[in-house]
């Protein structure tokens, strides 16, 4: 009975443990999209305002 009930609790924290990785790996490419797009639209941002500032400097005499 009692090895019974230990290898229960064993299962059930490796039921956990494989749960939190999972959920971890899920978060952290979830996270990485998200740093990704915005690094992205950072960099599209940053490319259009050079794009402005010399299109300004262009038409000035």
């Amino acid at each position: 009975m009692l090895l019974h009930l230990s290898c229960y609790m064993v299962g059930g924290l490796y039921n956990i443990c494989t749960k939190v990785v999972v959920y971890f790996f899920a978060v952290a490419l979830l996270l990485n999209n998200f740093c990704l797009s915005i690094q992205k639209k950072k960099e599209s941002f940053h490319y259009s305002t050079t794009l402005q500032k010399s299109f300004s400097n262009s038409e000035a005499p």
